[in-house]
C-alpha cells in the first residue's frame, strides 16, 4: 500500500516536471551557440569528442574536448567559443557554420580548434593548432586541416535576442531575423518578462 502511494507521488512529480519542461519558453533554451564533433578524419585526427556552448556573443563558454593527433591525446576544457554562420542555425552545403574554440589545459597548453559544419556527408572539416591566449577565438590561420571521414561536426549559430524594448524601436527589430515587425519584437520581450521569476 505504501509502495503504491509512493509510486503515485513519483508519477505526479514526474508528470509535473514534464509539463514544466514542455511549457518552458523555448526561445531562451535555444539561444546558445553550440559546437559538437565526433569521429575521425582522413589523415590527422582520431577519437574526436568535442562538446562546447556559449551565449550568442561568446559569453560563459563551457564544455570539454579531446582528440588524438599523431598518437598524442589532447584534452581540455573550453575557454572560449566563437560561432558564425549566415544561416542562424546548423550548417548545410553551401552555407556552413563555423566554430572556433580553445581547449585549455591540454598537454600542449592551449589548443585552438576550428570546426566547419557543411551539413555532414563527409564534408565537415576539423582543424587544430597550438593556441596562445585561452580567450582569443580568432579564426585559424595555420595548423592541421582535415575532413571528417566518419562522425560529424555540428555547429549551431543561435539567433541573438533583444534584451530591451528600445532595441526593437526605430527599425532595430530588423537586426533580429526571427521577428516580422516591431510589434512582434516588443511582444516577445513582454512575454519574456512574464516568464521571469519575480
Amino acid at each position: 500500500m505504501m509502495l503504491s502511494r509512493s509510486l503515485r507521488r513519483l508519477d505526479v512529480v514526474l508528470g509535473l516536471a514534464f509539463v514544466g519542461l514542455v511549457s518552458a519558453p523555448s526561445a531562451l533554451a535555444a539561444q546558445l551557440d553550440t559546437a559538437t564533433a565526433t569521429g575521425s578524419s582522413s589523415i590527422y585526427f582520431r577519437n574526436i569528442n568535442i562538446i562546447a556552448q556559449s551565449g550568442t556573443s561568446g559569453q560563459n563558454p563551457s564544455g570539454t574536448g579531446s582528440f588524438t593527433v599523431n598518437g598524442q591525446l589532447l584534452s581540455g576544457t573550453v575557454s572560449c567559443l566563437s560561432v558564425m554562420g549566415p544561416d542562424m542555425g546548423a550548417g548545410k552545403p553551401g552555407s556552413p557554420t563555423i566554430a572556433v574554440l580553445n581547449l585549455q589545459g591540454t598537454t600542449l597548453g592551449v589548443v585552438t580548434v576550428e570546426l566547419v559544419d557543411n551539413g555532414g556527408n563527409g564534408a565537415d572539416i576539423f582543424s587544430a593548432a597550438p593556441g596562445v591566449n585561452p580567450t582569443d577565438c580568432s579564426p585559424l590561420t595555420g595548423g592541421l586541416i582535415d575532413t571528417l571521414t566518419n562522425g560529424r561536426a555540428i555547429v549551431f549559430d543561435a539567433a541573438t535576442l533583444p534584451i530591451s524594448k528600445d532595441q526593437c524601436k526605430n527599425g532595430g527589430w530588423m537586426t533580429f531575423p526571427q521577428f516580422k515587425n516591431q510589434g512582434d519584437c516588443v511582444s516577445f520581450l513582454a512575454k519574456q518578462g512574464e516568464n521571469q521569476p519575480g
